[in-house]
C-alpha cells in the first residue's frame, strides 16, 4: 500500500483458477471522497487523473 496525499493505492496480482501467468494491477481509493456525494472542487479529480496518465505498465 503506497499512501499519497489524498488517495491509498493498492497494487494487486490476480492469479485466475487454472492459469499460471498473474496479473497485476492497481487501485486507487479516495479516502476524502464525500459519502453519497461528490466533491465540491474537481481539483481532486483532476489528480487523479494526472496519477493513472503518469502510471507505468506494471510488468
Amino acid at each position: 500500500i503506497d499512501h499519497l496525499d489524498q488517495y491509498d493505492v493498492y497494487t494487486l496480482e490476480v492469479l485466475p483458477d487454472g492459469c499460471s501467468n498473474s496479473i497485476l494491477t492497481r487501485l486507487a481509493h479516495c479516502t476524502t471522497w464525500p459519502e453519497k456525494a461528490v466533491p465540491s472542487s474537481c481539483r481532486m479529480v483532476l489528480r487523479l487523473i494526472r496519477w493513472t496518465q503518469s502510471l507505468e505498465v506494471i510488468t
